[in-house]
């Protein structure tokens, strides 16, 4: 248990971390009088140094395996994604 709970730990530090990152803009939908939401990053969240970053980050006091912390930031850049 206190593995798959480090899991879901790093998981959620991963998602405050990009959710940080977010800006939303508010753009006018064309030929209606609706809004919608668009997300804007402030870093590129999808760059190979940025994402070296975050795992090295959470490589810091990590006891587990370190495909441990591989699996947790591909299910939360999965989550942001959908």
């Amino acid at each position: 248990m206190p593995l798959l709970e480090a899991h879901r730990d790093a998981v959620n530090r991963v998602l405050e971390e990009l959710w940080g990152h977010i800006e939303w803009e508010k753009k006018k939908v064309k030929a209606r009088r609706q809004w919608r939401l668009k997300p804007k990053y402030k870093v590129d969240i999808h760059s190979k140094e940025y994402r070296k970053k975050l795992r090295e980050s959470l490589l810091l006091g990590w006891p587990y395996a370190a495909h441990w912390v591989d699996s947790a930031i591909k299910t939360a850049y999965s989550t942001l994604k959908s």
